[in-house]
């Protein structure tokens, strides 16, 4: 991991999976709590204007709702759908805010390539499982959370997302598949264990 503060490990703009030079939809630094308030602020970046006038006021596919306050995301497909095409949403920034868990709303992205939770409040690993259903997501960033401080936290979380390439701006190696599938096994093999051993202690 890179030596840089937490903020300048990413800097928010073009990412490398598409290629693509479209500028995200911005609308960070806008002490946002509820993702609804975004109806009523205007992007930072000039946006991408529709010029096929579509019902969605904008055509971009990356959007940036880091550094502000939010805290929950529930409504996130219904506000979203208002000002752009939510099925084509592939690059989602919701970096530094206040989100204590992953919102099982973010499964119905299922264009999401690339999506940043880092400097978040989330505190408990099994919210990352249900990820897994976001078939195309390649890249995950995560640190600093509070789960980052759980020891097995790489590892838990590449054998739960097994479709990531990218973990916290890392490249995921087949060394780091293996130990993570390694370690996934063994704990499987343990609870059965420990199961068998309490029904045994029952009878």
């Amino acid at each position: 991991m890179s030596g840089l503060p937490l903020k300048e490990r990413f800097k928010p703009g073009v990412d490398s999976t598409s290629g693509s030079l479209e500028i995200p939809l911005d609308y960070s630094y806008n002490d946002i709590m509820d993702v609804d308030e975004i109806q009523n602020k205007i992007p930072r970046e000039l946006p991408t204007s529709n010029s096929n006038k579509t019902k969605y006021p904008y055509k971009n596919t990356m959007i940036k709702l880091n550094n502000n306050k939010i805290i929950d995301i529930s409504q996130i497909q219904y506000t979203l759908t208002k000002i752009m095409n939510f099925d084509q949403i592939w690059w989602l920034d919701l970096s530094f805010n206040r989100l204590t868990y992953i919102d099982k709303a973010l499964l119905n992205l299922q264009g999401l390539k690339v999506l940043h939770l880092q400097g978040n409040r989330i505190h408990h690993l099994a919210t990352t499982n249900k990820l897994n259903k976001l078939a195309n997501l390649k890249k995950l960033s995560l640190c600093g959370n509070p789960i980052e401080a759980v020891t097995t936290y790489r590892k838990h979380v590449i054998s739960h997302v097994s479709q990531l390439i990218n973990l916290d701006f890392c490249p995921i190696t087949e060394a780091d598949k293996s130990i993570a599938t390694f370690w996934s096994e063994s704990r499987t093999r343990n609870e059965e264990l420990i199961r068998q051993q309490r029904l045994s202690d029952e009878i």
